[in-house]
């Protein structure tokens, strides 16, 4: 994330993005006020530990096989180098996963 901004929810909230997905990409570090938004807007569909997902769908997409299911914005959180934390958006991901879909 050297010389990348952190993605905020106040940036989101002034920006002329239509929506989340349109302002931020899956790998984009975001601020914790977009993080504890997206948590505590609906309950999570999942939350595991250093992830979660918003509780309504996003969109649906088939899987590897055939399979149409839904997919959830999903957020995650690690550390950086110096032990602070690290909130992230990580795409529009099946449910228990983390691997963006769209």
């Amino acid at each position: 994330m050297i010389g990348m901004a952190i993605k905020t929810l106040k940036g989101w909230q002034e920006s002329d993005a239509r929506d989340w997905g349109e302002y931020c990409q899956p790998g984009d570090e975001i601020d914790r006020e977009a993080y504890d938004y997206f948590l505590n807007v609906l309950p999570p569909r999942t939350l595991e530990y250093g992830y979660f997902q918003v509780g309504e769908p996003h969109s649906h997409r088939q899987d590897k096989d055939g399979k149409v299911k839904a997919t959830y914005p999903t957020f995650g959180e690690s550390e950086h180098e110096d032990g602070s934390k690290k909130y992230l958006y990580l795409g529009n991901c099946f449910a228990g996963k983390w691997e963006n879909v769209l």
